[in-house]
């Protein structure tokens, strides 16, 4: 039986694989950001979690891997959204100026992506 704290541990392993090694695991056919998305998935976890593990790097190859695959989680979510139910409404009430026309969870993962962007551009 899986304690709550040991399925933590397992979700942090996972989105930490995803985050370094997606792009290689896909050059031999596994995609696991499209894994990781087929269930509900928050975006958030893997915005803190690449928060965490760039500040742990120096070497700036490891961190534009990490941008990369963290990129591609962004547009897979934001996928996601815009073919769900609260998507299409997000859409027409953008157009009509009432909201913003993506939530708050892929705010925040692209600016956390644009700070990667440009720290790897210093």
């Amino acid at each position: 039986m899986f304690t709550r704290d040991r399925s933590k541990f397992i979700r942090e392993h996972q989105i930490e694989e995803l985050l370094l090694n997606a792009q290689i695991e896909q050059e031999i056919g596994l995609d696991l950001i499209e894994e990781y998305f087929k269930g509900p998935a928050s975006l958030d976890e893997i915005t803190k979690h690449a928060k965490t593990l760039i500040e742990k790097q120096t070497d700036p190859q490891v961190i534009e891997m990490i941008g990369k695959n963290f990129s591609e989680c962004i547009v897979v979510k934001n996928q996601q959204e815009q073919k769900s139910l609260l998507g299409i409404a997000r859409r027409l009430l953008a157009s009509s100026g009432i909201v913003s026309m993506k939530s708050k969870e892929l705010q925040r993962a692209e600016e956390l992506f644009q700070q990667i962007t440009k720290s790897l551009t210093k």
